[in-house]
C-alpha cells in the first residue's frame, strides 16, 4: 500500500485519480526528479506496450500517459496530476516520450 500525504489524497479525489491508477503508475512508471530530492513518476511508451500486451484497454493506458505522481524523497505521494501541454506541467513531463 502506498502512503499518501493528505495534499495528495485531496487532490487526486478532486482530479478523479484512482488509487489503482496511481498504484499502476508507480508500478511500471520511470522516475525523473523535479527538485528537492521529488521524483515525478511517469508512464513510458515501453511501458504503456507492455501494459497493452498484458490486456490492459487503450483508453486505460492513454489516460495512464497523460497522469504524473509526484513522490517525496522519503516515498509517500505528494500529489497526482494530469499533464496537459501547459508551463505548468511541463516540469513534471520533462523528457517523456
Amino acid at each position: 500500500m502506498t502512503v499518501m500525504t493528505a495534499h495528495a489524497r485531496l487532490r487526486i479525489d478532486e482530479r478523479g485519480i484512482s488509487p489503482v491508477d496511481i498504484e499502476t503508475v508507480l508500478t511500471w512508471g520511470r522516475e525523473l526528479p523535479v527538485g528537492g530530492g521529488a521524483r515525478s513518476v511517469t508512464l513510458s511508451r515501453h511501458a504503456a506496450a507492455e501494459l497493452a500486451a498484458e490486456g490492459t484497454p487503450r483508453s486505460q493506458i492513454n489516460a495512464l500517459r497523460r497522469m504524473a505522481v509526484v513522490v517525496a524523497a522519503d516515498g509517500d505521494v505528494m500529489t497526482a496530476l494530469w499533464m496537459w501541454r501547459s508551463k505548468r506541467s511541463r516540469r513534471y513531463r520533462r523528457g517523456i516520450r
